[in-house]
């Protein structure tokens, strides 16, 4: 597992631009409507602040039943995500076309009021901490740790290792570890059995619109529920270029949607999570062409523990084998979803049960 990053009480100094997006290249995305980032500046060493700006309305990253949204775990972790990339091409000379592979990643936020989504865009300031490991070199590993500010308050941080290849040691690895060519993402919509598959009901998902829904067919379990992933091929961020798996971020947000499942079927109500701890470690390929299926199994039946909080245990398996397993800690929001017109969440109640 990965460790979580050491506090810091410091605030970056305001020494950066937030006026215009970073090259998409570089946080590898073909959208520049997907890229967060904004400038950067190397301080000292193996440290560089980047900024972010973070919008007021996501069409995935803030879609949320949480009836007072803030800025969360998911969001954040991509915002991460870009920064961390960003320095490893830029501060580092990582070639543009090389691959990094997630081994695990950790979050934490505190419970303050600069994560609540305000009247304007957010301006985030990330300072990256690297243990680079090089071989001829190349940088071909790293260890981040970045301490995130909103608002000149420090708001939580994360952690996170992987190692990077060229194009043709990833396509070695990828043709070593199947039988067969790996297909694209937009397969997942034309797979056998795609179309019969039974969306949890997006406000049980935690969500507003259906389509970021990513889990299906779910089952009750004696602590917890099963469900099997089901990410739409083309879904605009998480797939908003083909790839040939699953990325972390969708297991990261079927893992939160899971256990937000859980715990309202164990309540008796769709509710909201707040993510507050997050731990993950990757150890497998998620293939698009055979089943993923995950379980949450909850501590304390989903009761709300110290602070509020629940926790929940997420497992990730395809093909009898564990690709990932993740912990999170989560509080429960303030209040219910609203309840939708006749049809909506009243009807998706009655489905889920």
């Amino acid at each position: 597992m990965v460790a979580p990053p050491e506090e810091s009480n410091a605030v970056p100094a305001p020494q950066l631009s937030f006026s215009r997006t970073l090259d998409r290249e570089l946080v590898h995305r073909r959208a520049v409507s997907e890229v967060f980032l904004t400038d950067s500046l190397r301080t000292a060493g193996d440290t560089v602040l980047v900024a972010a700006q973070l919008p007021r309305s996501h069409a995935y990253f803030l879609d949320t039943t949480d009836p007072l949204p803030h800025y969360g775990a998911l969001l954040l972790t991509e915002c991460c995500r870009q920064a961390c990339t960003y320095v490893a091409h830029t501060a580092y000379g990582l070639p543009r076309d090389w691959v990094s592979l997630s081994a695990g990643t950790s979050l934490d936020l505190l419970d303050v009021p600069e994560l609540r989504l305000g009247e304007g865009p957010a301006e985030l300031t990330m300072s990256v901490r690297t243990e680079p490991e090089r071989r001829s070199g190349r940088l071909r590993a790293a260890r981040m740790t970045v301490d995130l500010h909103l608002g000149g308050a420090r708001v939580g941080g994360t952690s996170s290792e992987g190692r990077y290849l060229s194009r043709e040691e990833y396509e070695l690895l990828r043709k070593g570890s199947r039988t067969s060519p790996a297909p694209l993402s937009p397969v997942l919509d034309t797979l056998p059995g795609a179309a019969a598959r039974q969306r949890v009901p997006a406000a049980w998902a935690g969500r507003r619109d259906p389509r970021n829904v990513l889990v299906a067919d779910r089952s009750r379990t004696e602590d917890g529920v099963r469900v099997t992933l089901a990410v739409p091929g083309r879904h605009p961020t998480i797939f908003e270029h083909p790839l040939d798996h699953h990325p972390g971020m969708a297991l990261l947000d079927a893992a939160v949607q899971t256990a937000t499942l859980a715990v309202g079927l164990d309540r008796g109500g769709a509710t909201a999570l707040r993510v507050r701890t997050l731990r993950a470690a990757f150890g497998s390929f998620a293939e698009l062409d055979s089943d993923v299926t995950l379980t949450a199994r909850l501590t304390g039946r989903g009761r709300p523990g110290p602070a509020g909080t629940v926790t929940a245990l997420v497992t990730a398996e395809q093909d009898g084998r564990e690709l990932a397993g993740l912990t999170l800690q989560a509080a429960l929001a303030e209040e219910d979803a609203p309840r939708g017109p006749a049809g909506g969440r009243e009807a998706e109640e009655v489905a889920v049960r």
